[in-house]
């Protein structure tokens, strides 16, 4: 029988992610209670699991590496250790040490041994799990402390055995002068069974010693003194003591991890509920039935059978739809997924600005689209750093103020209807209205007479290349990330809303659809073309009257409508039609953001739910549009993009530059 090792490392890599979410999760939540044994169980667990998987696929630099992450853990379970944030920071660099490794997994060179900066890190690991974190000072050079903790590289020669070393005796008899006795065996030199030879030696094995506190230097080279004339031994003193911290070490270690390139896995897979499974196939039990029905009442067909073809065809009907629905209910991932990445950013981001804050996560369990959620993790990324960086104040710009030196960041997920509601909000100083508006004026984005709501002002911190920073700093002061934030959940067919309130903090709402697979649609006829509108973008129809159209410098063609005056679009022009429907008296108003515009149309066909399809598949992105959809005569129909279209024709920019003017007029109009 032959093994697929590349498909059995594909089974390794999905249940390693989990492992590895699972790891920092624990870490993160232990870093609270470091004495809670039921938290540090499970961590431990995930670690074990981890190493006992990469071991049994032959991962030899991801066995290394937790193995040493599996004895700094163990001894803190056994008591040995007097745990602090040094150790908290050791796992959590283990986590992305472990990330880097599962990203490789998949390339050739992955069998090999660690990098030489991962093998800092694995070092680093060791030198916690036999050392006390809060030892005495560095001794001087004229202080006489003897070492009692050892890194040794035992290899011996191929021919040692020939010459009757024993390396598992030498092994042995450290073992008996030791207090605490780390081994890894590298087994990178061992032939196929059929190359082997029994009589040669292959393994070598690295080793950390802490010597008993009766046990001298003498007992480790006694130990290997029957194997020097046959092995390669190199034997070093560890200083526990080591002046450079932890942490700041297997920071350096992280960043200069020399890793091969990293290859993507072939494709993402969902975990599905056996209970969802076994639903799935009664319900298309029942639905070959009814087709069977249907199928033998339509052969025949009679004045009496046409009732009972009726029903059946009513019924399978309401089992499509069921179909349907479970198997949407298959895609749905819940919104922890994403918000399980936030602890570790927030605790990084935080110490990294010397700020004290304090996470909390609500509604996890409401779910969405697996592919909504993978999309929705970097526009989060941006609002929470954005909202620590900005937003929360250090503790003691908080105390001066009388708040808790403590900064509270809030994030909450619930579900509204068709959609899901994802809030991000802060308690610090808030959004500085004057200070937005008079920037955006020098931008040239507000005239210098021009008003505008809070709403209008929040929003403009979203506008590409905006930015109130004073400095540039690795995390902001650049003017971008609101932009792609909002652009990104625009491309996803959600909505961004800003509130603020000074000295008490900002609040960003993202409305998000719960799926992009199925959506309900407004159906539209511009010339002789079908297209759908999605319809959470549709504010309302109106019948145009001659009077409510205008030109207008800078915006082009704009109609007036009670308390405001909105940009027309032709949508014949915008899908190349040669037909004109420039005397059609029906819009539709479309909303995207804090954006209204009109689109003209010939007719309005009703509403209608459509399957998107992607056109990027077989052809390439076009803005403005969607995707598209097989209507039920077989007809293709595109889905337009209110976002895009709003962007890809200025309108944006448009209703900036003209807004003052067109409300103007508009109310002079209408009162």
């Amino acid at each position: 029988m032959t093994i697929d090792m590349d498909r059995l490392r594909q089974l390794f890599l999905e249940e390693a992610y989990e492992h590895a979410g699972a790891l920092e999760a624990g870490v993160l939540a232990l870093e609270a209670d470091l004495s809670n044994a039921t938290l540090l169980d499970d961590v431990f667990r995930a670690a074990h699991s981890l190493k006992g998987a990469a071991g049994s696929i032959g991962l030899v630099a991801l066995t290394s590496l937790t193995h040493s992450l599996e004895t700094l853990l163990d001894s803190w379970r056994s008591g040995e250790l007097n745990p602090g944030r040094e150790h908290v920071t050791a796992l959590l660099h283990s986590c992305d040490g472990i990330r880097l490794l599962l990203s490789t997994t998949l390339h050739p060179a992955h069998n090999g041994e660690l990098p030489e900066s991962l093998r800092e890190l694995r070092d680093e690991l060791d030198r916690l799990a036999l050392a006390q974190p809060h030892a005495q000072p560095v001794a001087s050079s004229n202080d006489s402390v003897p070492a009692r903790v050892y890194h040794i590289e035992f290899a011996p020669k191929v021919e040692a055995l020939q010459f009757g070393g024993d390396p598992l005796l030498v092994l042995r008899e450290l073992r008996g002068h030791c207090e605490r006795f780390a081994v890894l065996a590298d087994t990178s030199r061992l032939p196929t069974l059929a190359e082997l030879n029994p009589e040669s030696s292959y393994l070598s094995w690295s080793l950390d010693v802490k010597l008993l506190p009766d046990a001298e230097r003498g007992a480790i080279d006694e130990a290997f003194s029957f194997a020097e004339a046959c092995s390669d031994i190199q034997i070093d003193a560890m200083d526990v003591r080591a002046e450079t911290p932890a942490a700041e070490q297997l920071a350096r270690t992280v960043e200069r991890a020399e890793v091969p390139a990293i290859q993507a896995r072939d494709g993402s897979t969902l975990r599905v509920a056996t209970e969802k499974v076994d639903k799935l196939v009664d319900l298309v039990g029942e639905l070959v039935i009814a087709h069977s029905a249907v199928k033998e009442l339509s052969r025949e067909p009679t004045p009496e059978r046409l009732a009972r073809l009726q029903e059946a065809v009513a019924e399978t009907e309401r089992h499509l739809r069921e179909l349907q629905e479970r198997v949407m209910s298959i895609r749905m991932v819940p919104v922890a997924t994403i918000l399980s990445r936030l602890p570790r950013l927030v605790r990084e981001v935080s110490a990294s600005l010397d700020k004290e804050v304090s996470l909390l996560l609500e509604g996890g369990e409401t779910e969405l689209d697996k592919g909504l959620a993978e999309r929705l993790g970097d526009p989060l990324l941006h609002l929470v750093r954005n909202a620590l960086d900005h937003g929360i104040e250090t503790s003691a710009e908080r105390q001066r103020t009388g708040k808790s030196p403590v900064g509270r960041l809030q994030i909450s997920a619930r579900p509204m209807g068709g959609s899901v509601v994802i809030e991000v909000r802060d308690d610090g100083r808030g959004l500085d209205r004057e200070k937005i508006v008079r920037k955006a004026r020098e931008k040239g984005l507000l005239t210098e007479h021009e008003t505008c709501s809070d709403e209008q002002a929040f929003n403009l911190i979203t506008q590409p290349g905006f930015s109130t920073a004073e400095a540039v700093t690795n995390l902001s002061g650049r003017g971008v990330g609101l932009d792609v934030v909002r652009k990104n959940i625009e491309e996803l067919g959600g909505e961004l809303a800003i509130r603020s309130e000074p000295g008490k903090g900002a609040c960003f709402t993202l409305r998000l659809p719960l799926t992009l697979t199925i959506m309900d649609g407004l159906l539209l006829r511009a010339g002789s073309t079908v297209c759908v509108v999605p319809l959470v973008d549709v504010a309302f129809s109106v019948r145009l009257r001659p009077n409510q159209q205008r030109p207008l410098a800078d915006v082009g063609t704009v109609i007036d409508l009670p308390g405001e005056s909105l940009s027309l679009l032709e949508l014949t022009q915008i899908l190349g039609q040669n037909s004109d429907n420039a005397g059609s008296e029906l819009a539709v108003v479309l909303q995207t953001g804090a954006h209204r515009f009109a689109i003209r149309v010939d007719a309005l066909l009703g509403q209608s739910q459509v399957v998107v399809k992607s056109l990027e598949t077989h052809f390439r992105r076009v803005p403005g549009i969607l995707g598209a959809t097989i209507l039920g005569d077989g007809q293709v129909a595109l889905i337009l993009d209110a976002a895009g279209l709003a962007q890809s024709f200025g309108l944006e920019r448009a209703d900036n530059s003209g807004r003052a003017r067109a409300r103007m007029e508009t109310t002079n109009k209408w009162n």
